[in-house]
C-alpha cells in the first residue's frame, strides 16, 4: 500500500491492514503483525514462511519494532 516511516535506507511499508514489512533497500526483511490484521481463509496465500514474524498489538508498537529491529541489525548484520 505505501510507505509509512521511513529511517535512512529502511522502510517499514504497509502490506495492508494490520500488516507490515520491514525493508531495507526495497529487500523484505521482516513483517510486523498487528491484531488489527485479519488473514484471509487460506493463510498459505498471505503470509511468507521463509519471513520473520513480529506480532505486536498496535501501529505505534510495529513502529517502536521497526526501529529496535534497525538498531539490532546494525549491531549485528549477519544475526538477523
Amino acid at each position: 500500500m505505501g510507505v509509512v516511516r521511513r529511517q535512512e535506507e529502511w522502510t517499514l511499508e504497509k502490506i495492508e491492514k494490520g500488516r507490515y514489512a520491514i525493508k531495507r533497500r526495497k529487500q523484505k526483511k521482516a513483517e510486523i503483525i498487528t491484531k488489527d490484521y485479519i488473514p484471509n481463509n487460506n493463510p498459505l496465500n498471505n503470509l511468507e514462511i521463509m519471513t520473520e514474524q513480529i506480532e505486536v498489538k498496535n501501529f505505534k508498537q510495529a513502529e517502536k519494532t521497526f526501529k529496535n529491529y534497525i538498531k539490532n541489525y546494525k549491531q549485528n548484520p549477519f544475526k538477523l
